[in-house]
């Protein structure tokens, strides 16, 4: 079993640098998308939300999980801080764009609406 999880800790160690440019990458991608250069569907946004959240969390979960000795290398910090930072981030940039991409949706429906009345 220890052999097991020495093959899921090199993989994972192969892993930090890149999870770490993809939360950058990922908060690159929210920002553009609120500043309103990237144009996404809500459906999908909430796709990738859920996915992302569930990437980093399996990736919590598998790396800190508490069925063995943990040592902490230097790489972990940075995956802790910048899954934190993501975590919280996303949880408040979804929540925000949703009500936007609602208000926005109304404001259209309601020009559209006067438009063809006239």
């Amino acid at each position: 079993m220890s052999n097991l999880f020495s093959i899921i800790d090199k993989f994972l160690d192969g892993l930090v640098p890149y999870y770490v440019y993809a939360i950058i990458v990922t908060h690159l991608i929210y920002i553009l998308l609120f500043i309103g250069i990237v144009n996404l569907n809500a459906d999908y946004l909430n796709i990738l939300d859920t996915s992302i959240q569930f990437f980093v969390c399996l990736f919590l979960i598998i790396r800190f999980n508490p069925f063995r000795k943990h040592t902490f290398k230097p790489g972990d910090a940075h995956v802790i801080f910048g899954s934190a930072t993501f975590l919280l981030l996303n949880l408040g940039f979804v929540k925000i764009f949703n009500q936007y991409f609602n208000f926005h949706n109304k404001v259209v429906d309601t020009v559209s609406t006067v438009i063809n009345n006239k």
